[in-house]
């Protein structure tokens, strides 16, 4: 991953990649933010939670390959 350019991603996720050069990448994906357990104040199509699930893939292989 050492070189990995990261500029394509939002810059929250492009810090936090950049960090995992530094840090050892065995830091888990946390899939905590608008996927709560509840309805109440979580408003999130099907879609976009499918959308979610998507990225998290690609920025997991991103780090740790396919």
């Amino acid at each position: 991953m050492h070189g990995v350019e990261f500029v394509f991603f939002p810059s929250p996720v492009r810090h936090r990649l950049q960090a995992g050069q530094v840090v050892p990448a065995d830091l888990p994906v946390i899939l905590q933010h608008g996927f709560s357990s509840t309805a109440h104040g979580n408003e999130i199509s099907e879609d976009d939670q499918w959308r979610k699930l998507e990225r998290c893939v690609e920025v997991a292989a991103e780090v740790w390959g396919d």
